[in-house]
């Protein structure tokens, strides 16, 4: 019996054209037995029912002991929330992941932002009124956290530093 021809794969292997001869194919599971079989343990345990009651705060969960007795009282909101979640998903469907406005801007780039801050300020320090002095203090933190990382990125650019006479090497600091 001569064997089919082989239709090579983009990963090396071949693949024989129908088949393998006499193979009918087609064996495993049935594609929904997995699903069936944990629709009909929820139907048996009542499931559904269970998560409704857990969800109505209606179901008594053990809540801890006390002096060796369990101590039973109404479903934490945790588990009312996670039955819910469960019953919405199952129930409707979970939410799509991407919920993005077709109209929606692009998201503006860092530099984009912060061309408009720089844009708006002007009018937002008028509304303020504040003197020349308020200003400058409120200005005066971000101008030296910017000067001190303009200082360290021209450091970092200039690449290693040559060791100090003294045998030390030097800090990026220094």
């Amino acid at each position: 019996m001569k064997l089919p021809e082989r239709v090579r794969q983009p990963h090396g292997g071949a693949l024989l054209t129908g088949g393998v001869p006499g193979h009918r194919g087609g064996g495993g599971r049935p594609p929904n037995e997995w699903r069936q079989r944990c629709q009909q343990a929820l139907e048996d345990a009542d499931g559904l029912g269970f998560l409704g009651r857990v969800l109505a705060g209606q179901e008594r969960i053990r809540l801890g002991f006390h002096r060796g007795k369990p101590i039973y009282g109404p479903p934490r909101i945790r588990d009312r929330l996670e039955a819910c979640k469960i019953l919405l998903e199952y129930g409707y469907g979970k939410p799509p992941r991407n919920l993005e406005d077709d109209n929606a801007e692009p998201r503006a780039t860092e530099q984009q932002a912060k061309d408009r801050i720089i844009e708006r300020l002007p009018g937002i320090l008028v509304a303020l009124a504040l003197s020349e002095e308020e200003i400058a203090k409120l200005v005066a933190p971000a101008l030296a956290q910017a000067r001190t990382r303009e200082f360290v990125q021209k450091a970092l650019d200039s690449g290693p530093q040559p060791a100090r006479s003294d045998g030390s090497n030097t800090h990026i600091l220094d």
